[in-house]
């Protein structure tokens, strides 16, 4: 993870491309609709990887690339606990911009991140 302002997700990522300097505004998000179940019926499982993209070099993250054995694995378990299974066979990469929140909360739900990342040294945590 190279960021532009270190403690702060706020200033932004660096594109992982190696000799790339613009800002890693995406990462991917992987889309897996469920076997048998067109998209408008069930919502398809989606995740996201801690990797961060140029708009130019988004394209160098193709769907093989990104399904680990381990991601692969945590997936199908997901399905067949929800009585299910993953459509490998139809997964997309979608752009995810990498200043949302729900990217910092996939952040710091897998560990990447501490709790209090993105926020302000002596600042006030609102009560909502």
């Amino acid at each position: 993870m190279s960021r532009r302002i270190e403690g702060t997700t706020l200033g932004g990522y660096r594109c992982d491309e190696p000799g790339c300097d613009q800002n890693g505004a995406y990462a991917p998000m992987l889309i897996v609709p469920w076997v048998g179940l067109p998209e408008e019926v069930k919502e398809p499982i989606t995740t996201m990887v801690d990797v961060h993209s140029c708009r130019a070099h988004f394209s160098r993250f193709p769907v093989e690339k990104l399904f680990s054995k381990t991601l692969r694995k945590g997936i199908s378990e997901f399905a067949e606990e929800r009585g299910g299974h993953a459509d490998f066979a139809r997964a997309r990469v979608v752009p995810y911009p990498t200043t949302s929140q729900r990217f910092l909360e996939f952040q710091q739900n897998v560990g990447l991140v501490p709790p209090d990342d993105a926020v302000i040294k002596g600042s006030i945590a609102s009560p909502v």
